[in-house]
């Protein structure tokens, strides 16, 4: 069975090369950053337009469950495809880049780190805290907040704490954060 690992490689590794530009997110991302805990799916934000559905189609029907009608609705209004690949049956869910500011600014701070001895693109530490607290102040689980506690603690030298103050401001989550941080 192919491992974690070897599925993340081949999805960023297939997203390289038709160069579409993306940073991997969520619980991954924060396993990067601080103690690792498990997960159940890989959230990647990809930088790809419409035009290309056919082709992202492509680049993963060989050995992954993905439906044209998945992708359709990703560019549709739902901003996601789920992709499952065949072997590993590891979920992998491709977010589309949206448009806002935050989103933006998170994809243009990403940060190209070493993950189990290979560089993938991350999410900065800064924008994954915030990201976390947008999807706890969403409804998301109290796992969102014990992640926002791990990531804090295991940087706390590390943390541009003004720039997340910045945005928390901006994206109404200012109260949240100071409770938490």
């Amino acid at each position: 069975m192919i491992s974690f690992l070897e599925s993340l490689k081949i999805v960023c590794a297939r997203l390289d090369g038709a160069r579409i530009p993306y940073m991997i997110s969520g619980s991954t991302a924060a396993n990067l950053y601080a103690q690792p805990r498990a997960t159940n799916d890989v959230d990647i934000v990809i930088q790809v337009d419409q035009g290309r559905s056919e082709e992202l189609l492509n680049l993963f029907q060989r050995d992954f469950y993905i439906s044209k009608e998945a992708v359709d609705d990703a560019f549709g209004g739902i901003g996601m495809v789920n992709i499952i690949h065949q072997t590993s049956v590891i979920k992998f869910d491709l977010i589309i880049l949206k448009t806002d500011d935050f989103s933006r600014s998170a994809f243009a701070r990403r940060t190209k780190e070493t993950f189990e001895g290979r560089e993938f693109w991350f999410i900065s530490l800064e924008d994954l805290v915030l990201q976390k607290f947008l999807w706890h102040k969403e409804g998301g689980s109290e796992l969102q907040r014990e992640d926002v506690r791990r990531l804090v603690l295991a940087n706390r030298t590390r943390l541009d704490v003004s720039y997340c103050s910045e945005w928390a401001g901006r994206l109404q989550i200012g109260e949240l954060m100071k409770e938490l941080l």
